[in-house]
């Protein structure tokens, strides 16, 4: 198995007689595919017996993050067994050891039986009230990793826990792209592009806590739910892309409040994918979509779709982002990639870090077919 000196670090921490490893990292540092090389290659020695837990704020979100890298880890060094995997619990076993996956949104699961190992994912994205109910159940260490975007309950309660005799049982592990050395020079080029924004490398570049400027979707305007049953569907909006992912979200609302709901993140809009994509489901949606590609909007409309391009007009990228802030909004917790925009959504800056009035160009695929469809769902048909 090929590792890297994030995986070294991590193992040396765990290795250090500690109760608690906090591994705060910057972008493709190697934190989680280290941690879970780790958990994996003790649990073949035989040095990891029991249940070990591994937890990230929902479901979809685990999915796509450590579970995936889980199984790629066994897929590329040939150790996947499937009789030993039970994908309906969502349990993998190996040797002595249990590996279980759940989220943090299933209360149950929270306060159900206890463990002796534990993992947290991306652990900002969760309360501390919520870890604090798995560390409780947790009968040896626990593992928590995370991007530092801003101080949160690692710092302020682990790290800075008022018992001295707590804090000595505390490892701390601070990783960037230069400890992941099965890095790609294209990727680290990438990286070092960025080095003029001097928010983004600090949290991602450096691995450094974050101080939060100029973020157009704070906490305080959205959080992640479920879709009620009896919500009411407004309307679609898609934005497309070629490299750049093609995105559709459906726009619903309940008591007055608006759920934004992701049904597509993908590169490429291929007509019989598109065609696929809105059809899928019991919804007909009405599709209002970036006007920049007529051709494909004329052809959808021809094959039966509900779907109207927009005109661009001054301000009205403005405007949509106060629709959608005017009041708090939902996002469903399967939106992994809208989700993931709203918290790395902020204003430009100049190279001398003014911050400016318009909003980055970067990660913004969903927020703008939700733009689109909050719009659309205001009576407001022009888009910039």
């Amino acid at each position: 198995m090929r590792t890297t000196s994030a995986f070294g670090q991590v193992g040396e921490a765990i290795q250090d007689d500690g109760r608690i490893v906090i591994v705060q990292g910057g972008t493709s540092a190697g934190k989680t595919y280290g941690v879970l090389q780790y958990l994996i290659l003790a649990a073949h020695k035989n040095s990891l017996e029991g249940l070990i837990s591994i937890v990230s704020e929902s479901l979809p979100h685990l999915r796509r993050g450590a579970m995936r890298d889980f199984f790629a880890i066994l897929t590329a060094n040939d150790m996947y067994r499937e009789r030993q995997h039970n994908k309906s619990s969502h349990t993998y076993k190996i040797k002595k050891a249990t590996f279980e996956f759940f989220s943090a949104d299933q209360g149950d699961k929270l306060r159900g039986a206890r463990r002796d190992y534990l993992f947290v994912n991306e652990a900002n994205n969760i309360g501390y009230e919520a870890w604090s109910e798995l560390f409780i159940r947790t009968r040896k260490w626990s593992i928590i990793d995370f991007n530092p975007v801003s101080e949160f309950w690692a710092h302020t309660e682990i790290l800075g826990h008022p018992d001295k005799d707590f804090r000595d049982k505390v490892r701390f592990v601070k990783l960037n792209y230069t400890h992941n050395e099965a890095l790609d020079q294209v990727t680290i080029d990438n990286i070092e592009s960025r080095k003029h924004d001097s928010d983004w490398w600090q949290v991602y570049g450096l691995g450094e806590v974050g101080t939060p400027t100029g973020v157009i979707f704070p906490p305080s305007v959205w959080s992640v739910g479920d879709l009620p049953e009896n919500a009411r569907y407004i309307c679609s909006g898609m934005d497309f892309g070629e490299s750049n992912p093609t995105t559709l979200i459906d726009l619903w609302q309940h008591d007055g409040i608006d759920y934004y709901d992701e049904i597509h993140y993908e590169a490429g809009f291929g007509f019989e994918k598109l065609m696929a994509v809105i059809r899928a489901g019991d919804v007909r949606r009405m599709v209002v979509a970036d006007p920049s590609h007529e051709t494909v909007i004329r052809q959808l409309g021809q094959h039966g779709v509900q779907i109207m391009g927009v005109k661009k007009f001054r301000g009205s990228v403005d405007g949509g982002l106060a629709m959608m802030k005017a009041k708090p909004f939902v996002v469903t917790k399967r939106s992994i990639n809208l989700i993931k925009e709203l918290r790395n959504y902020v204003y430009e800056r100049t190279r001398s870090g003014i911050l400016l009035d318009t909003p980055r160009k970067y990660l913004d695929h969903a927020i703008d077919a939700s733009r689109y469809a909050k719009l659309h769902s205001s009576r407001a048909f022009s888009i910039k």
